[in-house]
C-alpha cells in the first residue's frame, strides 16, 4: 500500500507508463516477454491475468484531453507500452501465433476496461522485425473495427519516430509517419499522436533537429497527426523546442521521460515543472523501473531475471 501511494503521488498530470504490470497503478502497461519456451506462455498469460484483475471493477475514469478544443485528443490515465512487442534481443519475442494471441488478449483487456493509450515506435522490433509492434497494433485494432483516426478517438496510438541519422529533411519525418500509419493499418493514413523519439543532439547530430521538428509540424498542419509529442527531452531542450513550435502555431501535447521511485533525479523534476508551466502532459515511462519495483524479481515473486541482455539490464 505504501508503494502504491508513493507511485500514485507521482502521477504527473495523470498519465504514466507502466513498464511491467505487477505492483502499483501506473499509466502505460509495457508488456514484457522475457524468457524462453518454457516461460514464454506462462509469463505473458500472467500479464494478461494481472491486467484483468487490476482493471476488473475499476474501469478508467475521466480521460485527459492532450489536444486542443478544436482538435481534441483524449487519452486514458493508464496506457499500454509495446517496447517488447517484436523485440527478440532484449525481451525474447519469438514471433509465434501463440505469443501474438496472448498479446492480443492484453490489447483487448486494455480497451475493454477503458485503457485507450498505446505507446509504440517505428523502431520497436529487432532486425527484420523492426516495426513489428506497430504491425501487431494495427492487426489487433483492425479486429476491433479500428482502421482510421476517429472523432472522438476510440484509441490513441502514440508512435515515436526515430531520429535516425539518415532522416535529414522535414519530408523524411512526414514519410516516416506515413510509414507508421501503413504498418498500423490506417486506411486514412492518419495517426493520433506523433512523437520524436529522442533529440538528435543527444548523439551529436543536433543539425537534424529543426528539420525533423518541422516535419512534425507539417504532419500536424496536414492533419496526418492530431497531436505532436516529444520523448527523452530535458528541461532546457524542451523550452527551446516549445519556442520553435509555438512560432509555427503547433502545440506540444505530451513529453515522455523516465520517471520512477528509482529514477527521480533533479533534471526529471525540472522537466516536470517545465511541462506544468507550458501546459504539456508528461508521460512517465518505466515507472516500475523495468520491473524492479514490481516484486516479480524477489524470491516471493519468482526471483527469475529475464535471460540475455534484458536480464543484464534488470540486474
Amino acid at each position: 500500500p505504501q508503494l502504491r501511494n508513493l507511485c500514485s503521488s507521482t502521477s504527473l498530470r495523470g498519465v504514466e507508463i507502466l513498464t511491467d504490470p505487477p505492483g502499483c497503478r501506473k499509466a502505460a502497461v509495457q508488456t514484457r516477454l522475457p524468457g524462453r519456451t518454457g516461460e514464454r506462455g506462462r509469463r505473458t498469460r500472467c500479464q494478461a491475468s494481472f491486467l484483468s484483475n487490476l482493471l476488473s471493477g475499476r474501469k478508467q475514469g475521466k480521460q485527459i484531453n492532450v489536444g486542443t478544443e478544436e482538435r481534441p485528443l483524449m487519452i486514458s490515465r493508464m496506457g499500454c507500452g509495446t517496447w517488447s512487442w517484436g523485440n527478440q534481443l532484449l525481451w525474447g519475442y519469438e514471433n509465434t501465433a501463440e505469443q501474438d494471441a496472448q498479446l492480443e488478449e492484453v490489447f483487448n483487456c486494455c480497451l475493454d476496461n477503458g485503457v485507450n493509450l498505446f505507446d509504440t515506435g517505428d523502431s520497436y522490433g529487432t532486425g527484420k522485425l523492426e516495426g513489428q509492434a506497430e504491425i501487431l497494433l494495427g492487426r489487433f485494432s483492425a479486429r476491433r473495427g479500428i482502421t482510421g483516426m476517429e472523432t472522438p478517438n476510440t484509441i490513441c496510438v502514440a508512435t515515436k519516430l526515430a531520429a535516425y541519422p539518415w532522416r535529414l529533411t522535414p519530408g523524411s519525418m512526414v514519410k516516416a509517419i506515413q510509414g507508421s500509419a501503413g504498418r498500423l493499418g490506417r486506411e486514412d493514413g492518419c495517426l493520433e499522436l506523433g512523437q520524436m523519439h529522442w533529440s538528435p543532439a543527444s548523439y551529436g547530430f543536433g543539425f537534424q533537429e529543426n528539420a525533423l521538428l518541422d516535419g512534425l509540424c507539417e504532419a500536424y498542419d496536414q492533419g496526418i497527426i492530431r497531436g505532436v509529442g516529444l520523448s527523452n527531452f530535458g528541461p532546457k531542450s524542451l523550452r527551446k523546442v516549445h519556442r520553435r513550435l509555438t512560432q509555427s502555431g503547433v502545440p506540444i501535447s505530451t513529453l515522455q521521460t523516465q520517471f520512477s521511485l528509482l529514477s527521480y533525479l533533479e533534471y526529471q523534476r525540472e522537466t516536470k515543472e517545465v511541462c506544468d508551466e507550458l501546459g504539456i502532459t508528461l508521460i512517465s515511462y518505466s515507472p516500475l523501473c523495468l520491473g524492479l519495483l514490481s516484486g516479480k524479481y524477489t524470491s516471493e515473486g519468482g526471483g527469475v531475471y529475464p535471460s540475455g541482455p534484458g536480464g543484464l539490464q534488470a540486474r
